[in-house]
């Protein structure tokens, strides 16, 4: 997953997807445990949604918070996102946890519509294009 801010500061996080794969939730919680292991308290809920409303094939953009982009939203959010929390995507029975860290998204993230990869195999500089990253998807984890 990637992260980028929108013209306006808002977080839009883009989700890579293998064919067939969909997006059924979105979590944001106040940090990030282990996405693979099981935490004996998981972190404070802030927001959830699930069916994601606009259609794609090769990965989700959605915006944090934005509860329009989604058909349901389980648990709405009211008060200040905190600088730092955790972006949790469930894709079938397979869950994914990417941390967010607001200040440590580069300028080059930031309303161009390219996103913060903290992966040098696959963004040397710590960004990449949502085609880019596809394709890495679609060639090393499909």
């Amino acid at each position: 997953m990637g992260v980028g801010l929108t013209a306006d500061g808002q977080v839009q996080v883009f989700v890579p997807l293998c064919p067939g794969q969909r997006v059924s939730a979105v979590e944001v919680r106040e940090e990030v445990v282990s996405a693979t292991e099981e935490s004996p308290k998981p972190p404070p809920l802030l927001w959830r949604a699930t069916g994601p409303v606009a259609p794609y094939d090769e990965g989700l953009r959605f915006t944090v918070l934005k509860d329009v982009q989604f058909a349901t939203v389980e648990k709405t959010f009211s008060g200040s996102l905190p600088s730092r929390f955790g972006v949790y995507v469930e894709i079938g029975s397979h869950r994914e946890g990417l941390p967010v860290d607001r200040a440590a998204i580069p300028k080059a993230a930031t309303g161009t519509g390219m996103l913060a990869l903290d992966n040098p195999r696959i963004a040397e500089d710590g960004v990449v294009s949502e085609k880019d990253l596809v394709e890495y998807t679609r060639r090393v984890v499909c």
